[in-house]
Protein backbone atom coordinates (compact mmCIF):
# COMPACT_ATOMS: atom_id res chain seq x y z
CA UNK A 1 0.00 0.00 0.00
CA UNK A 2 1.70 3.39 -0.56
CA UNK A 3 1.99 5.62 2.14
CA UNK A 4 -1.32 7.43 2.88
CA UNK A 5 -0.70 11.55 3.54
CA UNK A 6 -0.06 12.72 6.73
CA UNK A 7 -2.82 13.04 9.00
CA UNK A 8 -5.32 10.80 6.76
CA UNK A 9 -7.64 7.92 7.61
CA UNK A 10 -9.07 5.22 5.94
CA UNK A 11 -12.97 5.09 5.81
CA UNK A 12 -14.82 2.71 4.27
CA UNK A 13 -12.30 1.91 1.78
CA UNK A 14 -11.93 5.74 1.10
CA UNK A 15 -9.00 7.57 1.79
CA UNK A 16 -10.14 10.78 3.84
CA UNK A 17 -7.56 13.30 4.14
CA UNK A 18 -7.06 14.88 7.03
CA UNK A 19 -8.26 18.56 8.15
CA UNK A 20 -10.90 20.23 9.97
CA UNK A 21 -13.80 18.22 10.98
CA UNK A 22 -17.57 18.73 12.60
CA UNK A 23 -19.00 16.94 15.14
CA UNK A 24 -20.96 13.93 13.22
CA UNK A 25 -24.84 13.78 16.29
CA UNK A 26 -25.52 9.82 17.00
CA UNK A 27 -29.17 11.79 17.08
CA UNK A 28 -31.85 10.84 19.71
CA UNK A 29 -35.12 11.92 20.14
CA UNK A 30 -36.29 14.86 19.08
CA UNK A 31 -39.08 17.69 20.62
CA UNK A 32 -42.33 17.53 18.66
CA UNK A 33 -43.32 20.32 16.92
CA UNK A 34 -45.74 21.84 20.04
CA UNK A 35 -42.85 20.61 22.07
CA UNK A 36 -40.46 23.18 20.08
CA UNK A 37 -42.96 26.24 20.17
CA UNK A 38 -43.91 26.22 23.98
CA UNK A 39 -39.72 26.12 24.24
CA UNK A 40 -39.88 29.10 22.08
CA UNK A 41 -42.41 30.61 24.32
CA UNK A 42 -40.42 29.82 27.74
CA UNK A 43 -37.55 31.33 26.36
CA UNK A 44 -39.56 34.82 25.26
CA UNK A 45 -40.68 34.59 29.02
CA UNK A 46 -37.30 34.22 30.67
CA UNK A 47 -36.19 36.98 27.89
CA UNK A 48 -38.38 39.55 30.72
CA UNK A 49 -37.46 38.10 33.64
CA UNK A 50 -33.91 38.80 35.76
CA UNK A 51 -32.38 35.76 34.10
CA UNK A 52 -32.92 37.17 30.26
CA UNK A 53 -28.99 36.42 29.80
CA UNK A 54 -30.33 32.49 29.91
CA UNK A 55 -33.23 33.62 26.70
CA UNK A 56 -31.12 33.54 24.17
CA UNK A 57 -30.17 29.56 24.47
CA UNK A 58 -33.52 28.77 25.20
CA UNK A 59 -34.76 30.26 22.21
CA UNK A 60 -32.11 29.03 20.03
CA UNK A 61 -32.76 25.36 21.07
CA UNK A 62 -36.48 26.33 20.43
CA UNK A 63 -35.97 27.54 17.24
CA UNK A 64 -33.79 24.61 16.03
CA UNK A 65 -35.83 22.47 17.36
CA UNK A 66 -38.61 23.53 14.81
CA UNK A 67 -36.49 23.13 11.72
CA UNK A 68 -37.11 19.64 10.87
CA UNK A 69 -36.32 20.20 6.97
CA UNK A 70 -33.43 22.35 7.73
CA UNK A 71 -35.18 25.42 6.63
CA UNK A 72 -35.39 28.85 8.18
CA UNK A 73 -39.24 29.32 7.56
CA UNK A 74 -40.04 26.31 9.83
CA UNK A 75 -38.43 28.33 12.41
CA UNK A 76 -41.71 31.20 12.19
CA UNK A 77 -44.23 29.77 14.29
CA UNK A 78 -41.38 29.36 17.30
CA UNK A 79 -40.51 33.01 16.58
CA UNK A 80 -43.98 34.47 16.26
CA UNK A 81 -44.32 32.60 20.12
CA UNK A 82 -41.59 33.99 21.18
CA UNK A 83 -42.46 37.53 20.23
CA UNK A 84 -45.94 36.75 21.75
CA UNK A 85 -44.79 36.13 25.19
CA UNK A 86 -42.41 38.74 24.80
CA UNK A 87 -44.60 41.66 23.60
CA UNK A 88 -47.11 40.33 26.30
CA UNK A 89 -44.99 40.12 29.56
CA UNK A 90 -42.59 42.72 28.45
CA UNK A 91 -44.77 45.97 27.34
CA UNK A 92 -45.20 47.12 31.02
CA UNK A 93 -41.57 47.60 31.49
CA UNK A 94 -41.17 50.12 29.01
CA UNK A 95 -39.62 49.72 25.37
CA UNK A 96 -36.27 49.93 26.53
CA UNK A 97 -36.69 46.54 28.33
CA UNK A 98 -38.98 45.37 25.38
CA UNK A 99 -36.50 46.55 22.60
CA UNK A 100 -33.61 44.44 24.50
CA UNK A 101 -35.83 41.18 24.82
CA UNK A 102 -36.67 41.61 20.94
CA UNK A 103 -32.58 41.88 20.36
CA UNK A 104 -32.17 38.58 22.71
CA UNK A 105 -34.54 37.08 20.53
CA UNK A 106 -33.68 38.03 17.67
CA UNK A 107 -29.69 36.97 18.14
CA UNK A 108 -30.59 33.52 18.99
CA UNK A 109 -32.86 33.87 15.61
CA UNK A 110 -30.09 34.85 13.51
CA UNK A 111 -27.43 31.34 15.17
CA UNK A 112 -30.35 29.29 14.97
CA UNK A 113 -30.70 29.76 11.37
CA UNK A 114 -27.02 30.13 10.97
CA UNK A 115 -26.87 26.44 12.09
CA UNK A 116 -29.43 24.90 10.32
CA UNK A 117 -28.36 26.03 7.23
CA UNK A 118 -24.44 25.15 8.33
CA UNK A 119 -23.60 28.32 8.14
CA UNK A 120 -22.32 29.34 11.73
CA UNK A 121 -18.56 30.11 11.03
CA UNK A 122 -16.29 32.07 12.99
CA UNK A 123 -16.79 35.02 10.70
CA UNK A 124 -20.70 34.96 11.01
CA UNK A 125 -20.30 34.65 14.96
CA UNK A 126 -18.48 37.94 14.84
CA UNK A 127 -20.60 39.62 13.09
CA UNK A 128 -23.94 38.47 15.53
CA UNK A 129 -22.16 39.81 18.10
CA UNK A 130 -21.26 42.45 16.68
CA UNK A 131 -24.60 43.51 15.74
CA UNK A 132 -25.94 42.52 19.23
CA UNK A 133 -23.72 45.19 20.50
CA UNK A 134 -24.74 47.91 17.86
CA UNK A 135 -28.51 47.25 18.44
CA UNK A 136 -28.03 47.50 22.53
CA UNK A 137 -25.90 50.46 21.54
CA UNK A 138 -28.69 52.01 19.88
CA UNK A 139 -31.60 51.50 22.09
CA UNK A 140 -29.84 53.07 24.86
CA UNK A 141 -28.43 56.08 22.65
CA UNK A 142 -32.40 56.59 21.75
CA UNK A 143 -33.50 56.38 25.09
CA UNK A 144 -30.61 59.10 26.20
CA UNK A 145 -31.56 60.72 23.59
CA UNK A 146 -35.27 60.69 24.20
CA UNK A 147 -34.17 62.24 27.89
CA UNK A 148 -32.41 65.15 25.95
CA UNK A 149 -29.26 63.85 26.95
CA UNK A 150 -26.48 61.27 24.83
CA UNK A 151 -25.00 58.09 26.62
CA UNK A 152 -21.71 59.14 26.30
CA UNK A 153 -22.95 61.81 29.02
CA UNK A 154 -25.44 59.74 30.56
CA UNK A 155 -22.14 57.50 31.31
CA UNK A 156 -20.23 60.38 32.20
CA UNK A 157 -22.64 61.70 34.61
CA UNK A 158 -22.60 57.61 36.17
CA UNK A 159 -18.86 57.89 36.14
CA UNK A 160 -18.42 61.22 38.15
CA UNK A 161 -20.87 60.31 40.52
CA UNK A 162 -19.40 56.85 41.27
CA UNK A 163 -15.56 58.95 41.94
CA UNK A 164 -16.92 61.44 44.20
CA UNK A 165 -18.64 57.90 46.53
CA UNK A 166 -15.53 56.18 46.29
CA UNK A 167 -13.24 58.99 47.29
CA UNK A 168 -15.30 59.65 50.26
CA UNK A 169 -15.10 56.44 51.16
CA UNK A 170 -11.72 55.87 50.94
CA UNK A 171 -9.71 58.95 50.39
CA UNK A 172 -6.58 57.20 50.69
CA UNK A 173 -7.01 55.02 47.09
CA UNK A 174 -8.11 58.46 45.45
CA UNK A 175 -5.74 58.53 42.97
CA UNK A 176 -6.38 54.92 42.60
CA UNK A 177 -10.03 55.46 41.94
CA UNK A 178 -9.33 58.47 39.53
CA UNK A 179 -7.58 56.25 37.22
CA UNK A 180 -9.70 53.41 37.23
CA UNK A 181 -12.44 55.96 36.25
CA UNK A 182 -10.47 57.56 33.66
CA UNK A 183 -10.23 53.87 32.08
CA UNK A 184 -13.44 53.58 31.90
CA UNK A 185 -14.29 57.10 30.80
CA UNK A 186 -12.76 55.16 27.33
CA UNK A 187 -13.30 51.88 28.05
CA UNK A 188 -17.50 52.11 28.97
CA UNK A 189 -18.18 50.24 25.24
CA UNK A 190 -16.59 47.50 26.22
CA UNK A 191 -19.11 46.90 28.57
CA UNK A 192 -21.69 46.58 25.60
CA UNK A 193 -19.58 43.64 24.04
CA UNK A 194 -18.97 41.63 26.47
CA UNK A 195 -23.11 41.31 27.69
CA UNK A 196 -23.78 40.96 23.62
CA UNK A 197 -21.10 38.32 24.00
CA UNK A 198 -22.45 36.89 26.78
CA UNK A 199 -25.70 36.34 24.58
CA UNK A 200 -24.42 35.32 21.80
CA UNK A 201 -22.47 32.46 23.76
CA UNK A 202 -25.82 31.31 25.29
CA UNK A 203 -27.43 31.30 21.75
CA UNK A 204 -24.64 29.53 20.55
CA UNK A 205 -25.56 26.83 23.15
CA UNK A 206 -28.67 26.28 22.76
CA UNK A 207 -28.37 25.82 19.05
CA UNK A 208 -25.64 23.44 19.54
CA UNK A 209 -27.35 21.52 21.76
CA UNK A 210 -30.65 21.08 20.26
CA UNK A 211 -28.74 20.07 17.03
CA UNK A 212 -27.91 17.29 18.95
CA UNK A 213 -31.42 15.69 17.66
CA UNK A 214 -30.48 16.22 14.34
CA UNK A 215 -28.69 13.98 12.50
CA UNK A 216 -28.65 15.88 9.08
CA UNK A 217 -26.96 19.12 11.10
CA UNK A 218 -23.20 19.07 11.62
CA UNK A 219 -22.05 21.01 14.70
CA UNK A 220 -18.83 22.97 14.54
CA UNK A 221 -16.58 22.58 16.61
CA UNK A 222 -14.45 24.65 19.02
CA UNK A 223 -10.98 22.55 18.22
CA UNK A 224 -11.43 24.25 14.51
CA UNK A 225 -12.39 27.97 15.32
CA UNK A 226 -10.66 29.64 12.53
CA UNK A 227 -11.29 33.38 12.03
CA UNK A 228 -11.45 35.12 8.33
CA UNK A 229 -8.96 37.54 7.69
CA UNK A 230 -10.86 40.00 7.83
CA UNK A 231 -10.62 40.26 11.22
CA UNK A 232 -7.30 40.29 11.19
CA UNK A 233 -7.53 43.85 9.52
CA UNK A 234 -10.25 44.96 11.52
CA UNK A 235 -7.86 44.29 14.45
CA UNK A 236 -4.48 46.04 12.42
CA UNK A 237 -6.96 49.40 11.56
CA UNK A 238 -8.05 49.37 14.94
CA UNK A 239 -4.22 49.29 16.33
CA UNK A 240 -3.05 51.57 13.78
CA UNK A 241 -6.46 54.04 14.97
CA UNK A 242 -5.47 53.27 18.66
CA UNK A 243 -2.06 54.55 18.11
CA UNK A 244 -2.88 57.61 16.10
CA UNK A 245 -5.07 58.78 19.20
CA UNK A 246 -2.06 58.38 21.46
CA UNK A 247 0.85 60.01 19.58
CA UNK A 248 -0.95 62.41 17.73
CA UNK A 249 -2.23 65.30 20.27
CA UNK A 250 -4.51 67.03 17.51
CA UNK A 251 -6.52 63.79 17.04
CA UNK A 252 -10.59 63.48 18.26
CA UNK A 253 -11.38 61.58 21.36
CA UNK A 254 -13.67 59.71 19.20
CA UNK A 255 -10.61 58.16 17.45
CA UNK A 256 -9.31 56.74 21.04
CA UNK A 257 -13.23 55.74 22.00
CA UNK A 258 -13.80 53.74 19.39
CA UNK A 259 -10.08 52.19 18.34
CA UNK A 260 -9.46 50.94 22.34
CA UNK A 261 -12.58 49.18 22.24
CA UNK A 262 -12.34 47.59 19.08
CA UNK A 263 -9.22 46.47 19.86
CA UNK A 264 -10.31 44.71 23.15
CA UNK A 265 -13.46 43.31 21.27
CA UNK A 266 -10.87 41.50 18.95
CA UNK A 267 -9.59 40.28 21.45
CA UNK A 268 -12.37 38.33 22.76
CA UNK A 269 -12.06 36.58 19.20
CA UNK A 270 -8.55 35.64 19.28
CA UNK A 271 -9.09 34.79 22.92
CA UNK A 272 -11.68 31.82 20.86
CA UNK A 273 -9.18 31.12 18.49
CA UNK A 274 -6.42 30.55 20.95
CA UNK A 275 -8.85 27.94 23.08
CA UNK A 276 -9.67 26.32 19.72
CA UNK A 277 -5.64 26.01 19.19
CA UNK A 278 -5.70 24.56 23.07
CA UNK A 279 -8.24 22.35 22.79
CA UNK A 280 -7.30 20.83 18.93
CA UNK A 281 -4.04 20.14 20.86
CA UNK A 282 -4.63 18.38 23.95
CA UNK A 283 -7.53 16.29 21.71
CA UNK A 284 -4.54 15.01 19.60
CA UNK A 285 -3.23 14.18 22.57
CA UNK A 286 -6.60 11.72 23.73
CA UNK A 287 -6.99 14.03 26.89
CA UNK A 288 -10.91 13.76 27.47
CA UNK A 289 -13.28 16.25 27.60
CA UNK A 290 -12.93 17.26 31.67
CA UNK A 291 -9.35 18.32 30.85
CA UNK A 292 -9.60 19.90 28.15
CA UNK A 293 -12.52 22.34 30.15
CA UNK A 294 -10.20 22.53 32.99
CA UNK A 295 -7.15 23.16 30.27
CA UNK A 296 -9.73 25.96 29.03
CA UNK A 297 -9.83 27.75 32.55
CA UNK A 298 -6.38 27.40 33.07
CA UNK A 299 -6.27 29.44 29.55
CA UNK A 300 -8.13 32.16 30.74
CA UNK A 301 -6.61 32.42 34.22
CA UNK A 302 -3.19 33.12 31.86
CA UNK A 303 -5.56 35.52 29.44
CA UNK A 304 -6.22 37.98 32.28
CA UNK A 305 -3.15 37.58 33.49
CA UNK A 306 -0.55 37.90 30.82
CA UNK A 307 -3.08 37.84 27.58
CA UNK A 308 -0.91 34.89 26.33
CA UNK A 309 -4.07 32.82 24.66
CA UNK A 310 -5.65 35.83 22.75
CA UNK A 311 -1.77 36.29 21.24
CA UNK A 312 -1.69 32.12 20.45
CA UNK A 313 -4.83 33.15 18.55
CA UNK A 314 -3.34 35.50 16.58
CA UNK A 315 0.11 33.67 15.76
CA UNK A 316 -2.42 31.11 14.57
CA UNK A 317 -3.59 33.07 11.86
CA UNK A 318 -0.19 32.41 10.07
CA UNK A 319 1.52 29.86 11.92
CA UNK A 320 -1.15 27.58 11.33
CA UNK A 321 -0.79 25.25 14.38
CA UNK A 322 -3.74 22.69 13.51
CA UNK A 323 -2.63 22.50 9.88
CA UNK A 324 -6.42 23.18 8.82
CA UNK A 325 -6.73 23.95 5.37
CA UNK A 326 -8.18 27.64 5.67
CA UNK A 327 -10.01 28.38 7.11
CA UNK A 328 -11.61 25.53 10.19
CA UNK A 329 -14.71 24.73 8.73
CA UNK A 330 -18.79 23.78 10.65
CA UNK A 331 -18.99 22.05 7.14
CA UNK A 332 -17.72 20.52 3.38
CA UNK A 333 -15.95 24.00 2.71
CA UNK A 334 -13.49 26.34 4.87
CA UNK A 335 -15.05 28.95 7.05
CA UNK A 336 -13.45 32.10 4.49
CA UNK A 337 -14.98 30.55 1.66
CA UNK A 338 -18.19 30.20 4.26
CA UNK A 339 -18.04 33.65 4.88
CA UNK A 340 -18.09 35.22 1.23
CA UNK A 341 -21.19 33.27 0.06
CA UNK A 342 -24.80 33.96 0.36
CA UNK A 343 -26.50 31.71 2.48
CA UNK A 344 -29.44 29.50 1.14
CA UNK A 345 -31.94 30.02 4.12
CA UNK A 346 -34.64 27.84 1.89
Amino acid sequence: MSELPKGSAVNGGNVVPAGPRVEKNEGRPALPALGSVLVCALGGYVATTSLAFVAPAIVAYGLVSCARGRLVREMLPGLAATIAVCAALGASSGAVVLADCAIACLAALAVAAAMVTGRLTPGASCIVVAAITACHLGVDAAAASAGGTTLADTVRELLTYARQQLAEASPTAAAQVDSTIATLEVMWPTGYVMASLAEGLMAHLGAWLAAAGMPEVSRPRLADFDLPLWIVAALVASVAGLAAALTVPAAPDTVLLVSANLVMALRFAFLAQGIGVLSHLLGERGVGALGRSLAAVAGLYLEAQFIVVSIVGLVDVWANFRHLARGGQPGPTGNAEQDKEPANAG
